[in-house]
């Protein structure tokens, strides 16, 4: 007995060593339940002020391109937009009250400014700066004119008059009052901006629905399609590019003006979109995005994933970079990048595709990015050298208080975004093996044959200069030369000579004749810039020999309008929208053919 209950002992000892009681038993605690949104569970990096050596190794960009510095604080301060003169200087209208505190307190106080940039020893990299005029509400464009200079502000344009004709001897201090511009009492986000100088001679705006032009030192406008939010650009036939800030390209396949004329706001082709494909691609986690709590804005790696604050743009006309490289480069100053597209044309409608480049880190990136958050692209621009040059906002907010979430207010103070302010740079583009840039002319010595000829370089900046030097030529002989290149001068030098003379009020029914039997692109001008010249047999000759479905054959149904009493125009635009099936195109200039 006595050897069985030490038995039963022992056996109960080692079962209690191996089973605890149950108030030491351990519990599993539940993981704890990070209810935090999705942006603030980031690891954000710090986002300090880089000087420019240190801001432009946080760029990478295409294989193939450069970046530089051309510009930088104190010489430029809080930059959005700018222009060139003949002699290569560069207009930059400085935005100094945008959002002084992240309340914009102190938005509407007149600080801003127009700066003027120089290089003195032609290096490449400016050297002077000389403000040409203060005391401005939020200056939001500037352009260039025969006339002056036109500074557009918060709900006003200005022209700064030259006296001699030259851009050397604008003079702010005589500044005239041009007209009501920009006017919102809402957002600086949402007014008039851009002032492009149109191929047909018209200034055109982004967030307008008119076109403007300064006609013996008055200002006329007409009625025009809506577009766009902030920037515009065209390319080398005028069509027109804009777009929102959630769309990086959109455009019109055609001429609005007949559409317009007719009392529509709009028609298939207008507005269009052209990329279908708006994500980004960034180098950093982008949580300091306005609508950076909502599901989805953000992806896995925290990077921003479609455009929100998509905004100056401008279509590469330089003639110093590749047949196949990027047409358009979009500004996306919320993902600190700038998107590139390739514009494919099927001839009447425009395509574009998205151009992305391999990243090692995150797998692809956009045409330029950068690590800096404060890396703020606004605008972008063709230079006189045949570089793209980028317009840097330079700051850590570019949310107007309007529209500024309370995340990204409470960010941007935990993270010290709203400071420093006055900042600024400009940086230029090249490719790496351009050539070296072209001589720039000495604008005032060249006589009729000169400018004329320069309406063929290869880049919009003399082309345009040509252009608008031209229109004001008192030269007896600038007809016979721009006739003789209507004839038979290249294209687009040739539809540059069209609008010339359409703008001078010397384009002739002869011209027209001239260009109409040319290529459809020469056609497709003429018929804009002078269908009104032409008699009904000629417009009628046209509407039948054209193409269906090309834009001579729009532009010919556009030009009936102007013979619209005619009963056998009338005849002629009900045989074309019945004849036009399912071509929204023809029935929209059919409609207009028959205005009133």
């Amino acid at each position: 007995m006595l050897y069985r209950t030490v038995t039963l002992l022992a056996l109960a000892t080692v079962l209690n060593a191996c089973t605890p009681p149950e108030e030491s038993a351990s519990v599993t605690e539940p993981a704890p339940v990070d209810d935090r949104p999705f942006y603030q569970t980031l690891e954000t990096p710090p986002a300090p002020v880089l000087n420019p050596a240190e801001a432009l190794a946080s760029f990478v960009i295409a294989p193939g391109f450069r970046i530089e510095p051309v510009a930088v604080e104190p010489l430029v301060e809080d930059p959005v937009a700018a222009d060139w003169d003949e002699d290569g200087r560069l207009y930059v209208a400085e935005m100094r009250a945008f959002m002084p505190d992240l309340e914009g307190t102190g938005e509407q106080q007149p600080v801003g400014a127009v700066a003027r940039l120089s290089d003195h020893d032609g290096d490449g990299v400016f050297d002077e700066r000389e403000v040409l005029i203060n005391d401005l509400v939020l200056p939001r464009a500037v352009r260039v004119v025969n006339e002056g200079l036109l500074v557009a502000e918060m709900g006003r344009l200005w022209l700064c008059p030259n006296r001699s004709g030259w851009s050397k001897d604008i003079d702010c201090s005589a500044k005239q009052f041009l007209g009501v511009y920009g006017e919102h009492q809402g957002s600086v986000e949402h007014a008039e901006n851009g002032l492009l100088v149109g191929l047909d001679n018209w200034l055109y705006s982004a967030k307008s629905t008119r076109r403007l032009k300064l006609v013996d030192g008055a200002l006329i406008e007409e009625p025009t399609v809506f577009r766009g939010q902030w920037g515009i650009t065209q390319d080398d036939a005028g069509h027109l590019y804009y777009n929102t800030n959630s769309n990086l390209l959109l455009g019109d396949f055609y001429d609005a003006q007949a559409i317009i004329e007719a009392g529509n706001r709009t028609a298939p082709g207008l507005n269009a979109s052209i990329s279908p494909d708006d994500e980004v691609f960034s180098v950093r986690v982008n949580p300091g995005v306005n609508r950076a709590y909502l599901p989805g804005v953000l992806r896995e790696d925290g990077r921003l994933r479609t455009a929100t604050s998509a905004s100056g743009m401008v279509v590469y006309r330089g003639g110093r970079f590749a047949a196949g490289d990027p047409d358009v480069f979009v500004a996306e100053p919320a993902a600190n990048l700038i998107a590139a597209l390739k514009l494919h044309d099927t001839g009447l409608e425009v395509g574009a595709e998205h151009r992305r480049y391999p990243d090692e880190q995150w797998g692809k990136r956009d045409f330029l990015a950068s690590t800096d958050e404060r890396f703020r692209p606004v605008d972008l621009l063709n230079g006189p050298d045949g570089a793209l040059y980028v317009i840097d906002f330079y700051r850590g907010v570019i949310q107007d208080h309007v529209y500024l979430s309370d995340e990204l207010r409470a960010q941007a103070l935990k993270r010290g975004l709203d400071r420093p302010l006055g900042m600024g740079r400009i940086w230029r583009i090249t490719k790496t093996d351009m050539p070296a840039p072209l001589a720039q002319p000495d604008w005032p010595t060249l006589d009729t044959r000169s400018l004329v000829a320069l309406l063929s370089a290869p880049d919009i900046w003399r082309r345009a200069t040509a252009q608008r030097l031209l229109l004001r030529s008192a030269s007896e002989d600038v007809v016979e030369k721009l006739a003789d290149l209507i004839a038979s001068g290249p294209s687009p030098a040739a539809l540059h000579g069209l609008w010339i003379l359409q703008g001078r009020g010397e384009l002739t029914r002869a011209l027209v004749r001239s260009a109409l039997e040319r290529d459809a692109g020469m056609a497709r001008v003429a018929l804009l810039a002078g269908g009104q010249l032409l008699s009904v047999e000629e417009v009628l000759a046209e509407v039948s020999g054209r193409e269906p479905g090309s834009k001579a054959h729009l532009y010919a149904l556009g030009a009936l309008r102007h013979h619209i009493q005619d009963d056998r125009v009338l005849a002629a635009v009900a045989d074309s929208f019945l004849a036009s099936g399912d071509d929204a195109h023809a029935r929209a200039f059919a409609q207009a053919a028959v205005r009133g």
